[in-house]
């Protein structure tokens, strides 16, 4: 009998072991943002956005790729619309340094953007790396294009700057913060500044609530827009 035990438990050990080795850590993350407001009565207007992440893992490379879209409407009409999709590539040369390229298209008809082309690429450093703190900064070059719509085109070599800090507050709640700062070398005047603050809480395993405020400058806008663009939203997040 106790020779029967030792086996049985021996023969766990060794299935155990072979399902460890057969579950590798996945090398992909999909992170999904779906939110939606509707109000009726004395003021009728719809809001919806969503935003999708999606990242796959190499051993020296990393993946990254967007995709948002927003919309408002009230009584009069399409108040809001704005479509966003990027991509983003690092590649590891030490444990805390990387070099980075990046690409983003945005069209915002309601600040006077057709079409927005902004790449640009440049190095990368885990600044700090804590139990509960990290901060990640990258400096680079590039290039913006962005056509108007009632006005010439605006194109300008750019300097890029970019700080993202996350906090973790618990294994289920999260605070983040992300600045970036485009130089442009065309005009001193026409730099931009976009930034995100957020605070995401789990619901589940795979469910949570995100809430951000983002504030985006362009100094020099196209005729017709404001300077400051912000957002405040509330969203369901659902990773994998």
């Amino acid at each position: 009998m106790h020779k029967k035990f030792l086996f049985i438990s021996f023969a766990g050990l060794i299935l155990n072991g072979y399902s460890a080795a057969e579950e590798p850590k996945k090398p992909w993350k999909n992170s999904t943002e779906v939110s939606a407001v509707s109000a009726n009565g004395n003021s009728r207007a719809t809001t919806t956005a969503a935003k999708e992440d999606f990242s796959y893992e190499w051993s020296h490379v990393l993946l990254n790729l967007t995709g948002s879209a927003l919309g408002a409407s009230d009584r009069t009409g399409t108040t809001a619309e704005e479509y966003t999709a990027g991509e983003k590539v690092n590649y590891k040369l030490t444990l805390r340094d990387y070099l980075y390229e990046r690409f983003k298209w945005d069209t915002n008809r309601f600040a006077g953007i057709r079409h927005q082309y902004d790449s640009s690429a440049g190095v990368g450093r885990k600044l700090l790396v804590f139990a509960n703190d990290n901060l990640d900064g990258e400096l680079g070059g590039g290039y913006l294009n962005e056509q108007r719509i009632a006005a010439p085109r605006n194109d300008f070599a750019s300097g890029r700057a970019y700080l993202k800090y996350i906090h973790l507050f618990s294994p289920t709640s999260t605070f983040s913060q992300d600045v970036e700062y485009l130089h442009n070398f065309k005009s001193s005047n026409g730099f931009r500044i976009n930034t995100e603050t957020a605070l995401t809480a789990a619901l589940s395993a795979h469910l949570s609530l995100k809430t951000a405020f983002n504030w985006n400058r362009i100094n020099e806008p196209a005729p017709g827009a404001v300077k400051d663009d912000t957002k405040v939203t509330a969203a369901l997040q659902i990773t994998y």
